[in-house]
C-alpha cells in the first residue's frame, strides 16, 4: 500500500499530524494577527492624543484670549502628519473656533463634538477613520476641546504586511512540519511494515517458522512483535488436550458408547 495513500497507517498518521499542525499553525496565524491589529490600532490612537494634547497646550492662550488666528496657525502643524484628515477646535460652548483641512481631502466633511461630559479623552473608529477628542483645560476648568479626524489605512496597510510575512512564516513551519513527520513515522511504522510482510508469507506460504523482526526498544511496537512471534511458536507446539484420545480418532468404525461410559459433566464425550 502507499504510503501517502489515506487508506494506510502511514498516511493516516500524516493526515493526522498535518491536521493538528495545520490547525495550530493557523490559530497561532489568526492570533498574532488580530493581536498586531490590536496593537497598530492602539499605538495610532496614543499618537493621534498626543497630537491632540499638544495642539491643546499650543492652543490654551489663544482661546482664553480668543484669537482664532493663532488657533489656526497652531494647527497647521499638523501638515506633518499625512494620515491626518482634518482637525479643529470647539470652544467651550462647543462653537467651532478654528479648523485645518488636509489638502486634497474632503474640506465639507464637518467634525461633530461627540466628547462626554466630565471626560477629557474619547475615540471612534468609524468607516476607515479614526477621530479622537481631547478636552484643553485652564486652571483645571474645560476652555474648549479638539477633535482629530485621520484615516487608518496605514494601520490596515500595516497589518497586511504583517500578515503577508506571518503567512510565509506559517507555510514554511508547516513544511518542516510535514517534512519532520516523513522522517519520524518511520519508526512507527517500519514495525507495523514488517510485521505485516511476515503474516503474509505466514499465510501464503504457510511456513510457521517465520519470525517477525523485534524493534530494538521497549514500546508496544516490539510487545507487539513479541507476541505475534509467540503465537507463532504456539501454532508449532504439540496440542495434548485431555479429549484427545485414541478412542476418538477417525476409524472406520463408528464408537459406540453407553450412558454409563458417558462424561457426568458434557454427557457427550467419555469420563474425562
Amino acid at each position: 500500500m502507499k504510503p501517502w495513500s489515506a487508506q494506510s497507517i502511514s498516511g493516516r498518521l500524516t493526515a493526522l499530524v498535518v491536521f493538528v499542525s495545520g490547525i495550530a499553525l493557523l490559530l497561532a496565524y489568526v492570533s498574532y494577527l488580530a493581536y498586531d491589529y490590536y496593537s497598530l490600532r492602539n499605538n495610532l490612537i496614543e499618537s493621534i492624543d498626543s497630537q491632540a494634547n499638544l495642539i491643546g497646550i499650543n492652543s490654551e492662550t489663544a482661546l482664553l484670549f480668543d484669537d482664532q488666528q493663532a488657533a489656526e496657525t497652531t494647527l497647521s502643524a499638523l501638515r506633518g502628519a499625512p494620515a491626518i484628515l482634518t482637525a479643529e477646535i470647539f470652544a467651550a460652548d462647543k462653537t467651532p473656533f478654528a479648523r485645518y483641512t488636509r489638502k486634497g481631502s474632503d474640506a465639507g466633511r464637518l467634525i461633530v463634538p461627540m466628547l462626554p461630559p466630565g471626560k477629557t479623552f474619547a475615540a471612534w473608529i468609524q468607516d476607515g477613520t479614526l477621530l479622537v477628542g481631547h478636552g484643553i483645560t485652564s486652571n483645571g476648568k474645560l476652555i474648549g476641546t479638539v477633535y482629530i479626524l485621520a484615516e487608518t489605512r496605514d494601520v490596515v496597510h500595516n497589518a497586511m504586511q504583517f500578515g503577508l510575512f506571518s503567512a510565509v512564516i506559517l507555510v514554511v513551519c508547516f513544511i518542516i512540519a510535514l517534512l519532520a513527520t516523513t522522517l519520524m513515522r518511520g519508526s512507527i511504522i517500519r514495525p507495523l511494515e514488517n510485521l505485516a510482510a511476515t503474516a503474509g508469507i505466514i499465510s501464503r506460504k504457510r511456513d510457521y517458522s517465520v519470525r517477525a523482526p523485534v524493534p530494538d526498544r521497549r514500546d508496544e511496537m516490539a510487545f507487539l512483535a513479541q507476541s505475534f512471534n509467540s503465537s507463532r511458536r504456539l501454532r508449532n507446539a504439540p496440542r495434548n488436550f485431555p479429549w484427545q484420545t485414541a478412542s476418538l480418532r477417525l476409524s472406520p468404525t463408528p464408537l459406540r458408547m453407553t450412558s454409563g461410559d458417558r462424561c457426568s459433566r458434557c454427557r457427550i464425550l467419555p469420563s474425562c
